[in-house]
């Protein structure tokens, strides 16, 4: 454990638990701190990517991202090298349970949860552009089920139609993979500058805002790939 786990140290990534009254912080040297909202205590747990991590002095170790399952009891988190690590929360073990070094293999700039927490999908430019599924109960030399060959900046999975949404692609534009018929559709082409989600009785939408619009995703037909204005 760490010497600090009070709110002093640089924080570059956070996510909220999605049912509980809590959320995390990613910082230096692949750490992760679980805190308590409304209040000034020291942090509940601590995860780390490596049990070395006090030698760490390099910035590539910095988190970049972190999300967690629907129901909160995995939690993901990238560095800046571009690995991907998997956490069991409140399992006892604060050592990743999934590890995907980044190495000289496939980069990870972004990723999301496509099932209740031993699929994922991840995407990146490096060594060429990918978009992966993972499924970390294979084997680690077989964990790739599924790989196309392109990339984003950012990704998000939208559980009620079984679809993939890519943003950051080649242009600053956006695609949609739909995960039952394995095809991409261009969903747009130009920058997208925001993206927001949210859920309502009847399921989720997803909002994207270019610079002159803001679209609506449509609901559940992959079918209907036009433009809605919101």
């Amino acid at each position: 454990m760490s010497e600090s786990r009070t709110h002093t140290e640089s924080s570059f990534a956070v996510a909220a638990h999605p049912r509980l009254p809590l959320y995390m912080t990613g910082g230096t040297r692949g750490r992760i701190h679980l805190w308590k909202f409304n209040t000034n205590a020291d942090a509940l747990d601590e995860y780390v990517t490596d049990p070395n991590w006090k030698e760490r002095t390099s910035d590539i170790w910095n988190i970049g991202k972190i999300k967690t399952n629907f129901y909160g009891d995995k939690i993901a988190a990238n560095d800046l090298e571009g690995s991907l690590y998997v956490f069991a929360m409140g399992q006892g073990n604060n050592d990743p349970e999934v590890i995907l070094k980044r190495g000289s293999a496939m980069e990870t700039l972004d990723f999301a949860f496509l099932n209740q927490g031993t699929v994922l999908c991840a995407t990146g430019f490096k060594p060429s552009p990918h978009l992966v599924i993972y499924d970390t109960l294979m084997p680690p030399g077989r964990c790739i089920v599924r790989r196309e060959a392109i990339g984003g900046s950012t990704v998000l999975c939208l559980r009620d139609s079984r679809q993939i949404l890519l943003f950051g692609t080649k242009g600053g534009g956006m695609k949609l993979y739909d995960l039952r018929t394995n095809k991409f559709h261009i969903q747009h082409v130009s920058l997208i500058l925001s993206l927001a989600s949210r859920r309502r009785r009847g399921g989720s939408r997803t909002q994207y805002r270019c610079r002159h619009a803001r679209h609506w995703l449509p609901r559940r037909n992959s079918k209907d790939m036009g433009h809605r204005n919101g």
